[in-house]
């Protein structure tokens, strides 16, 4: 049983990345566009939590599956505030031991970005401990979109009233595909009160971190 709930873990989240396409309209805004694929992912992500028989496929941990209780219970209908976060290649220096990126061919340096980018949900979750951590490993969605018009990586923090805050991971891809991967954050410590406390949460990251104009 221990090595099914081990390959759960490493196969669901492939199988979504496949399964959750979307598509995007040229006649929407980059921002709008973002916004409600990563208002889909989302709402994936709110299902997993919402169905017990989804969180038992990764563990019967009591604490966990009471973490995950509480997330799903949440009110993600419409968010408080969405805020898009820009890494830098400061940020990728600083969570790579200083790594001189110019040592790196123009692939590898964009899967080392990629690679960071993703991870920056879970070092956030992982000040919250291990149950945390893989609360939020338990519902990751993925989706694959195609657009044309975003040409850099960047995270969305989707923030809610009365639920947890979900991040949203969209890396580019090749000929107009986009990855969005998407995990709660549930460490109680996250301030969302405003881009500026984020920032300064983020403060040794050095990313940029403004709020994006949620459409009425």
């Amino acid at each position: 049983m221990k090595l099914l709930k081990q390959a759960v873990k490493l196969i669901l989240p492939t199988l979504g990345a496949f399964l959750l396409l979307g598509a995007y309209s040229g006649t929407n805004s980059l921002s709008s566009a973002l916004y409600q694929e990563g208002l889909s992912t989302v709402s994936v992500m709110e299902e997993m939590a919402e169905n017990e028989d989804w969180v038992t496929l990764f563990s019967s941990n009591q604490n966990l599956t009471s973490i995950l209780s509480a997330v799903g219970d949440g009110d993600y209908s419409r968010p408080k505030a969405v805020y898009q976060i820009r890494l830098s290649d400061e940020t990728v220096s600083h969570l790579t031991r200083n790594a001189d990126l110019e040592a790196f061919s123009d692939t590898l340096q964009a899967y080392l970005r990629a690679t960071v980018q993703s991870s920056i949900a879970a070092q956030i979750n992982a000040k919250g401990g291990a149950d945390a951590l893989a609360a939020a490993s338990a519902c990751t969605a993925s989706r694959i979109f195609f657009c044309d018009d975003l040409h850099e990586n960047l995270l969305y923090l989707y923030t809610y009233e009365n639920a947890a805050p979900a991040m949203i991971s969209f890396l580019v891809g090749e000929d107009g595909a986009v990855s969005a991967t998407g995990l709660f954050i549930l460490y109680d410590g996250f301030p969302t009160g405003s881009a500026a406390e984020i920032q300064q949460f983020l403060s040794s990251l050095n990313v940029e971190v403004t709020e994006v104009s949620v459409p009425a």
